[in-house]
């Protein structure tokens, strides 16, 4: 099975974009190592997944 990701409400370019840097800036604010490209660029990546996992985004 295939899940593809929906966005009923997407944002334009320079809106997209900016809450981009603003999610990987925040990220890095966290601790975090975060490695970015070129936002919307195509990429090709290769990935082995050793087992599940679970992602929660919450709005509050």
């Amino acid at each position: 099975m295939l899940a593809e990701a929906f966005f009923p409400f997407p944002l334009s370019g320079p809106e997209a974009v900016s809450l981009y840097e603003y999610f990987n800036e925040c990220l890095r604010e966290l601790g975090l190592r975060v490695e970015t490209g070129i936002f919307g660029a195509d990429m090709k990546i290769e990935l082995v997944n050793d087992g599940p996992v679970t992602i929660i985004l919450e709005n509050n």
